[in-house]
C-alpha cells in the first residue's frame, strides 16, 4: 500500500512539474528577451552598427538570465539552447564592433533557432492564448 502511495505521489509531482504557470519574472524576462531581439533586427536594418552591438550585449545578457532559469529546472536541452543563443549575441556584437555585415548576417539564424528550439520543447499555448512552461 505505502508503495502504491509512494508512485502515486511521484506521478501528480511530475504532472505538475510537466507543465507550469510561467513566473512573473520569467514572462518579464521573456518579453525583454524578444524585446531586445526585436531592437537589435531593427538596428541591423537601419545599419547602425552601435546600437546593433548594444542590443546584442543585451539580449546575451538575457540569455545568461535565461539559462540559469532553466539549469535551476535541470532542463539540459534549455541550457543548452540558452548558451547556444549566447554564443550567437557574442557573435553579432563582435561582427558589429567591426561593423562586419555580412558576419552580423551570419550569426542571425542561431539566434532564431536557440529560441525556436526551446519555445519547441518547452513552452505550451493554451486555449485562451497564454503559456505554460512544460
Amino acid at each position: 500500500m505505502t508503495r502504491v502511495v509512494s508512485v502515486l505521489v511521484l506521478m501528480m509531482t511530475m504532472a505538475v512539474l510537466a507543465a507550469e504557470k510561467p513566473t512573473a519574472e520569467y514572462v518579464a524576462l521573456m518579453r525583454d528577451t524578444a524585446a531586445a531581439n526585436t531592437a537589435m533586427r531593427q538596428a541591423i536594418e537601419a545599419k547602425d552598427a552601435a546600437r546593433i552591438g548594444r542590443e546584442a550585449a543585451r539580449l546575451r545578457g538575457l540569455l545568461v538570465d535565461t539559462e540559469k532559469f532553466w539549469a535551476a529546472r535541470q532542463a539540459a536541452d534549455a541550457v543548452k539552447s540558452a548558451k547556444d543563443g549566447q554564443d550567437a549575441a557574442a557573435a553579432v556584437e563582435a561582427a558589429a564592433a567591426k561593423d562586419e555585415a555580412a558576419a552580423i548576417a551570419a550569426a542571425l539564424p542561431a539566434i532564431g533557432a536557440s529560441c525556436s528550439s526551446c519555445h519547441a520543447a518547452h513552452r505550451e499555448r493554451l486555449a485562451d492564448g497564454t503559456y505554460e512552461v512544460k
